[in-house]
């Protein structure tokens, strides 16, 4: 955590210092913050410095002194303050000696675990994803690289329907397979009252924050960038999961998310060919990690025969 110490009027405050510190009366405006600087609102310095106000709860004041030398002292403080939240973003020097800022969402912990709306709670996901179907990962790994590509909110909406289902605080996200009529046709016929579940959702995400939603934007986008770049530890062992998600190559989508639903649905017909986890209908609700330790697995298989 940061600190902010006052010793003349005995005022010491903490604030993150990086996203899996944001608490939870923060989420929903950074993610608003966050969402105005990723399309265009407001530009990256007003960003920082919007951030900063709401983790230390500072009023904005019109009455800002001019920038001369008697008012170094107060733009000094702003800077270091806004610099000390630069956690939420990267820096890249080109080539050309231009800069480049993206916004850096490399976190694993669920900062909305819950969400209400109405008289109804919705549940999302656990830490990193945990607890999704392979099939739940691929129709929001979709969204996901659509949204990039076209900032357009319904995107967001769909996203969050697919990631959280209807629920309590003490409820528990029920296993999600291919029963849910998408943007591809699966096989099967649909199950009435998960496409039900699925609609509802939908239906409920028009009255979510924006804040909320493009957090949940964001954590995904954290997941992959986790998955691509640290060891995760199953069963007391540290596995790298980087090479089935190569970074994304120039000319993709600012979130560095690939539009692979296709790849994604190849690998869901190839593992219920093979028989693995069962038809087709039964890999789709087998957990997401349980398909990547077997691609892991064929991948060194396939690395070794080399």
């Amino acid at each position: 955590m940061n600190e902010l110490l006052i010793p003349g009027k005995k005022i010491k405050v903490s604030y993150p210092s990086s996203w899996d510190e944001i608490k939870a009366e923060n989420v929903c405006r950074i993610g608003e913050i966050m969402h105005d600087c990723y399309t265009g609102k407001i530009d990256y310095d007003m960003a920082r410095k919007l951030a900063t106000d709401e983790f230390l709860n500072r009023v904005n004041s019109d009455n800002k002194p001019a920038f001369d030398e008697e008012s170094l002292d107060f733009w000094s403080t702003e800077s270091l303050l806004a610099d000390s939240v630069d956690f939420l973003f990267n820096r890249e020097e080109l080539k050309d000696g231009d800069e480049n800022v993206s916004i850096n969402p490399k976190f694993c912990t669920q900062l909305v675990p819950w969400v209400k709306v109405g008289l109804r709670w919705y549940v999302g996901p656990k830490d990193l994803l945990s607890d999704l179907t392979i099939f739940e990962f691929k129709e929001a790994s979709w969204r996901i690289g659509k949204y990039s590509a076209t900032r357009d909110e319904q995107y967001l909406n769909e996203i969050f329907a697919v990631l959280y289902q209807p629920g309590g605080l003490i409820g528990k996200r029920k296993v999600r397979g291919a029963m849910i009529e998408t943007h591809v046709e699966t096989q099967g016929r649909a199950s009435l009252r998960q496409q039900q579940n699925y609609d509802r959702s939908l239906r409920a995400a028009t009255h979510v924050p924006i804040g909320l939603k493009f957090m949940i934007y964001l954590f995904f986008i954290g997941c992959m960038n986790w998955l691509r770049e640290e060891a995760v530890e199953i069963d007391g062992n540290e596995i790298r999961f980087g090479c089935l998600f190569p970074k994304a190559s120039p000319g993709t989508s600012e979130s560095g998310e690939k539009d692979n639903d296709t790849g994604m649905a190849g690998i869901l017909f190839q593992m219920a060919e093979s028989g693995v986890f069962g038809n087709m209908e039964q890999t789709s609700k087998v957990s997401m990690w349980d398909v990547f330790l077997r691609l892991l697995q064929i991948h060194n298989q396939i690395k070794k025969m080399k």
